[in-house]
């Protein structure tokens, strides 16, 4: 009905839905043409026997069709001649008012949450003409007047309806939810190594811009290259270079643990990590701890002009947002020192100094690490 529609593709279970709600709407049907047309003094005719037949047995026909060609087509063509049989259920009861629309109306919501208005009007001309045939074969006739009793199954046959529309339409709002989360968390994280990607970055990156320039806290980035990494994917092959990307962006997210920062994928194999609120004293460190945890990991690199296992190129950056900077000279100051640290021999910290802000590095005896003007 709706929930299939909403996480299934064209051949989905749109009529496993509705099988359940067809088996109900047609017993209850046959129990109304039973009360409207049986006489307790007489035994049923051929045409309750008849009718019997056709609402016990049609819809686990349909359901088989249904199941033999599992195509939106096939269901959709059922619900047509659910309406078809409706109009002969609605003759069937003497076209009373208070028990053919509660039939009618329940159908033509069933077909609105499938396809729309489109649908509801194919579903009317439906009923109208399974009316039309059975009145043309049985002769017309009208009753007004409606026993309570009568009115008994209609109106359970509604409120099921209802009901049921009702909760395949949750069911569908909550897919449809989990499948839009689903959606954006793949749109926001790196394939390959399960961080944040570039998108990620660049909104997280404006938000705690505006965020830092309201509060004139300071801003720091860090960004990291692995060293000589295209030989490193030269010798041990691309499957080996992919398992490297995804233990150092592993080590790299277990370093920097602050409620608030973010570590991503910039693309190949360069990695950013935004620390807000952090001074360039505490980005220094943190950096320096990313450093030496990438070191730790022992990775085998016999390609290295640098050295035997795989490391890292930092370079760092912080500024005080103001109106005056940009989030992307941010970015191309830490890109600066990065290139400064690969410049001067690769697994090293290099800090940009920024002389427009308030804020400056420390000197590289203080953390260990080098600095560039």
């Amino acid at each position: 009905m709706t929930a299939p529609d909403a996480v299934a593709s064209e051949k989905g279970g749109i009529g496993q839905s509705i099988y359940p709600l067809r088996v109900i709407c047609f017993f209850l049907a046959g129990s109304s043409v039973y009360l409207a047309r049986a006489d307790p003094e007489r035994p049923a005719g051929t045409l309750l026997w008849m009718v019997a037949l056709v609402v016990l047995v049609y819809p686990h026909l349909a359901f088989l069709q249904y199941s033999a060609r599992p195509a939106r087509s096939v269901e959709l063509t059922n619900l047509l001649v659910d309406m078809f049989l409706i109009g002969w259920i609605a003759h069937l009861v003497y076209f009373k008012p208070a028990v053919a629309l509660c039939y009618a109306i329940g159908n033509s919501a069933t077909n609105y949450s499938v396809r729309g208005v489109k649908l509801v009007v194919r579903g009317l001309l439906a009923l109208l003409l399974g009316s039309l045939s059975a009145s043309v074969l049985l002769g017309f006739r009208f009753v007004q007047e409606t026993h309570a009793v009568e009115l008994l199954p209609a109106f359970a046959y509604l409120a099921v309806a209802t009901h049921y529309i009702g909760f395949l339409s949750y069911v569908r709002g909550k897919a449809l939810l989990q499948s839009k989360e689903v959606a954006e968390d793949l749109a926001y994280r790196d394939g390959l190594t399960q961080i944040a990607n570039r998108r990620s970055f660049d909104t997280a990156l404006m938000d705690e811009w505006q965020r830092c320039l309201a509060r004139g806290t300071p801003l720091s980035l860090i960004l990291l290259d692995i060293d000589h990494f295209k030989a490193y994917n030269y010798r041990y092959g691309h499957p080996a270079g992919d398992d490297c990307l995804r233990r150092v962006a592993a080590e790299i997210a277990g370093t920097v643990s602050h409620p608030g920062d973010l570590v991503a994928r910039f693309g190949g194999e360069e990695f950013g990590v935004l620390l807000p609120g952090a001074d360039a004293k505490g980005a220094m460190l943190v950096a320096h701890r990313v450093l030496n945890a990438v070191r730790s990991l022992g990775i085998r690199h016999e390609k290295s002009d640098t050295s035997p296992v795989v490391t890292v190129s930092i370079g760092v950056a912080t500024v005080v947002p103001t109106s005056s900077f940009t989030p992307r000279g941010l970015i191309l100051a830490a890109d600066q020192a990065l290139y400064s640290a690969k410049e001067s021999g690769r697994d090293r910290i290099v800090g940009h100094r920024d002389s427009e802000s308030p804020l400056r590095l420390p000197h590289a005896r203080d953390v260990g690490v080098e600095t560039s003007e």
